[in-house]
Formats: structure tokens, C-alpha cells, sequence
């Protein structure tokens, strides 16, 4: 995958829901739990996986869209009350073989994480 600023869009995320936090697991060459807990007062309603917004890339400061191919969850309605937690793993092939690079998964919050080395590392949003 090719990841050339110029040619892709600028990340539109959503604001953050205030008490809702994501945390990833990893394992050297993916993502192998995203764990969603549901620290605010709203119920959130998903699919199974979850219709998670996507995956930016930081690129000389400024965050842009990862680019997938099309795919379909199943429409499960599914979902997470206050103080509910969901796990679920990533369904990260439409996206590829990501090059190395800072990038963050959003689902109602974005948890960043690194590629090093063809290996998926921890990462602090900057």
C-alpha cells in the first residue's frame, strides 16, 4: 500500500465521546483485540464486528483516511450500554500491508499504534 499525501484525504473524524476509550492488543503483525469500553451515559449501537470509522495515517503532521477496499460487516444490532465493554478484533484487510508509520484506529475513540519494521508496536497520539 502505497501512502502518498497527496493523494489521499484528510481525516474528518468525529469529536471523541468524553468517557469512551478503545485499547489494542497486539501482536507482532496485527491488531489481535480492540477492547471498547463504554465510559459516557449513551448506548452505542454496531454491527458484528464493529462498523469502526477507520484507520488514519499520519503523514508530515496532518492525519489522512486509509484507503481499504470495499467490504460488508453483518448488520447485527448490537449493543454497548454505559459501563459495557466489547472486544472484537480488527477486520484489517481491506486495508493491505500497511507500510511502516503512525496510524489510529477509530471506533467512538482513536487509539494509536506504530508499524516498525513490518511490526505492530504501541504508540502515544502526539
Amino acid at each position: 500500500v502505497a501512502l502518498d499525501p497527496e493523494t489521499l484525504t484528510l481525516s474528518q473524524l468525529p469529536p471523541s465521546c468524553p468517557g469512551a476509550q478503545l485499547r489494542l492488543e497486539l501482536s507482532p503483525h496485527r491488531i489481535s483485540t480492540a477492547t471498547f469500553f463504554n465510559g459516557s451515559d449513551l448506548t452505542f449501537y454496531h454491527g458484528d464486528p464493529p462498523d469502526y470509522c477507520g484507520v488514519d495515517v499520519q503523514l508530515n503532521g496532518q492525519w489522512y483516511d486509509v484507503p481499504c477496499r470495499d467490504f460488508v460487516t453483518a448488520g447485527t444490532g448490537m449493543t454497548i450500554a454505559p459501563g459495557e465493554q466489547y472486544a472484537f478484533t480488527p477486520y484489517m484487510e481491506p486495508y493491505g500491508t500497511l507500510p511502516d508509520g503512525h496510524y489510529r484506529l477509530f471506533y467512538v475513540s482513536a487509539v494509536p499504534f506504530d508499524i516498525q519494521r513490518g511490526r505492530y508496536v504501541s504508540a502515544e497520539l502526539p
